[in-house]
């Protein structure tokens, strides 16, 4: 029996269904937007205060709601309110390249998910967005590869607000203890499992499917999901020993 970290056993939850939120940047697809942000602050924070004070930013929000469309209205404001060293123009040519390309194994992911999940089990986003990155975002994972999408400017709910997640979860129709949720962020973790969501802190692909091993919902021992074990099975084989690459000498 797995017990997450709510407390909550896996078989104590009903099994009417699951549901497995991903966020998208920092999970799925790369994300430089706040390392460059944390460079770009004038007190340099670390890159939790960096993204803490990103996500508190009252023009971030408004943008990342859907509130409005206007990017260089955004761009204005959020240098104003976010102190930063740049003209607003050139702050949004940055940012439209923040988010730059999937992640190694994303694709092999959401493959994987789909395949090998329990039945029932839904494949969902959740994540703070806009308009400039969802089209990117969406042409690189194909809009397929999720049974339902909670993007901020098209719910008006975002992340870490409590709101983003009960409305996930009463979409779906599910308890938050049915809902597995990975964000790359402390703070939008830390507000999920609040809620009571099954949240945890993933940087990539590879901790996502750990997680979902380690709580029973995904088999361990997949040829997916082991890579390093098979390269060093593979080096084995041919080597006869006990797990190391042969010696590239000669």
């Amino acid at each position: 029996m797995v017990v997450s970290e709510r407390g909550h056993s896996v078989d104590s939850v009903s099994r009417g269904g699951r549901a497995v939120l991903l966020d998208f940047g920092g999970v799925l697809v790369r994300f430089r937007g706040l390392e460059e942000l944390r460079r770009l602050l004038p007190d340099r924070p670390d890159l939790d205060a960096a993204t803490r004070r990103w996500l508190g930013c009252e023009a971030v929000r408004a943008f990342e709601r859907g509130e409005h469309r206007d990017a260089g209205l955004f761009a204005a404001q959020a240098v104003v309110q976010l102190g930063l060293p740049i003209a607003a123009d050139e702050f949004l040519r940055r940012f439209v390249g923040w988010v730059s390309e999937p992640l190694p194994g994303a694709a092999e992911l959401l493959a994987r998910l789909r395949r090998e999940l329990p039945a029932g089990t839904r494949i969902g986003c959740l994540s703070n967005t806009n308009a400039l990155h969802e089209e990117r975002i969406l042409g690189w994972l194909g809009e397929d590869a999720f049974d339902v999408r909670f993007l901020s400017h098209r719910t008006g709910q975002v992340k870490p607000d409590r709101d983003a997640y009960t409305h996930a979860c009463e979409t779906l129709g599910l308890e938050p203890p049915q809902v597995w949720f990975a964000d790359d962020a402390a703070v939008n973790v830390e507000a999920a499992l609040a809620v009571g969501l099954r949240a945890f802190r993933a940087r990539g692909p590879g901790d996502v499917a750990r997680r979902l091993e380690q709580d029973g919902l995904l088999p361990t021992g997949s040829l997916t999901s082991r890579p390093r074990e098979r390269v060093r099975a593979r080096y084995a084989r041919r080597a006869g020993s006990p797990g190391r690459p042969p010696s590239s000498r000669r």
